[in-house]
């Protein structure tokens, strides 16, 4: 059996490009958006075809979307025959159609975004997570005790734009230690959700119920993308979290409690927290699954897992490659367009992501540092926690068997299929990262 993410990696890290304005009436777009998808369930794509924008079928071509139903119901289980009304989003000037999909054993939703030429841009299948029963809002880790902690919504400044978060405090204890988060690639919102599962959330309780406090935030790239459009800021690493992890710190500091504040960075966020400590005034950095070599190697080997068993393999893997090729160019100085790149991402974010050494970096600083890796983590692997500890040697390393990219008990399972279960973040992690803090003096 093919796996599920050998069809659907493309689909879901597809980038929406193309952003115009609305053209054609919200209800005919949903309609559309609707009929496309029960065309899907028919295994065609005459439609998307149809709409689709040139930049779109050159990176997700109609054969490769027409077979996507029969692998997702194969992996997840047959989706229920209604569905639901779907959700409708302004994105700057474009429309974002959200259909959700119930599956045997998880949700999806099928997204399609439109411009003003009614040219579908972009579309992706992602984790749903509809509102929660009280039943399922009442499952909390074994270590989330609600009597021993406070949460408070706070909202903070970083140059323009307004960041939401979540402070979690101790009850008991008057604590002046703080740690803060900082999320993975993507669009996060504060909890780092994935499915059923909030990690950030499930770390901040565990270390509130040790006498920690915490703060974590949503990224702008997750609530505020309309204003980063209308700004017309180019997307760099600075814009996407650094300078939102360093406006977060300053609050934290304004406060006045804090006196010890540690930096958090899960993944992408582990990458980038040597970056956000050099420019703040931090007692530590805790790497948790950070990448120490380049972005484009994770990604290519990412893609040769992904698509294990796809009869295109070699087809895609060969165009990644060179689009990893191109990135070299782009250091001479030649312009490139966004399709000309991993991911679609544009030519500014990789220019700031291979003008910053996170190795070197982190070499750089005089605070201690903590490097954290899942064992099982088919995403950021060993061989970056090992580059990691030959270049720190006066890091405190620890690595855990049978967990996975989230520190997570591992199913053993790659794409989707891997955090398709709620599983909370293994107690032992959360009391190592105490542990270690409450040495930091």
């Amino acid at each position: 059996m093919k796996k599920l993410s050998n069809y659907t990696f493309a689909l879901l890290t597809c980038l929406f490009v193309g952003w115009s304005s609305v053209g054609q009436a919200q209800t005919e777009l949903k309609a559309l958006a609707r009929e496309m998808l029960l065309e899907l369930q028919k295994g065609e794509a005459a439609l998307y075809a149809r709409y689709a924008s040139d930049e779109l079928l050159k990176a997700v071509p109609a054969d490769q979307v027409a077979g996507i139903w029969n692998q997702l119901e194969s992996q997840l289980g047959k989706a229920a025959p209604e569905l639901v009304d779907p959700i409708e989003n302004k994105l700057g000037e474009n429309i974002q159609i959200i259909q959700p999909i119930k599956f045997g054993v998880m949700s999806l939703a099928f997204i399609s975004v439109f411009s003003k030429e009614n040219k579908l841009t972009g579309i992706a299948f992602q984790p749903f997570q509809a509102e929660t029963s009280p039943s399922d809002s009442e499952k909390k880790a074994p270590y989330d005790h609600p009597e021993k902690y406070e949460e408070e919504d706070i909202s903070l400044a970083s140059g323009t734009f307004t960041i939401s978060g979540t402070l979690t405090t101790p009850k008991q204890a008057n604590t002046n230690t703080l740690v803060v988060f900082v999320s993975g690639s993507g669009p996060n919102d504060r909890h780092s959700t994935v499915g059923p599962n909030k990690p950030h959330q499930d770390m901040a309780r565990g270390l509130a119920g040790l006498g920690i406090a915490t703060l974590r935030f949503d990224k702008r790239t997750f609530s505020a993308a309309q204003q980063i459009q209308e700004e017309g800021l180019d997307i760099t690493i600075d814009v996407e979290v650094v300078d939102d992890a360093v406006a977060a710190i300053e609050f934290a500091q304004k406060t006045g409690k804090y006196t010890k504040i540690i930096v958090l960075g899960h993944s992408l966020g582990g990458m980038l927290a040597p970056r956000i400590a050099s420019r703040s005034q931090v007692s530590g950095i805790i790497i948790m699954a950070g990448n120490s070599r380049p972005l484009e190697v994770l990604i290519v080997e990412q893609f040769e897992k992904l698509l294990d068993g796809n009869p295109s393999k070699d087809r895609v893997l060969d165009e990644l490659k060179g689009k990893v090729a191109n990135l070299d160019r782009l250091a001479s100085g030649d312009k490139l367009a966004d399709d000309e790149l991993p991911l679609g991402q544009p030519a500014a974010y990789w220019k700031s992501l291979r003008a910053y050494d996170q190795v070197a970096t982190a070499q750089s600083l005089s605070v201690p540092i903590l490097l954290l890796q899942a064992e099982e983590d088919y995403q950021v692997t060993m061989d970056d926690f090992h580059g990691w500890k030959q270049a720190l040697p006066q890091a405190t390393t620890i690595s855990y068997p049978n967990l996975d990219h989230l520190m997570r008990p591992s199913n053993g399972k790659i794409g989707m299929e891997a955090y398709a279960d709620q599983v909370f973040v293994s107690e032992q992690v959360i009391q190592d990262i105490a542990n270690w803090i409450i040495k930091i003096k």
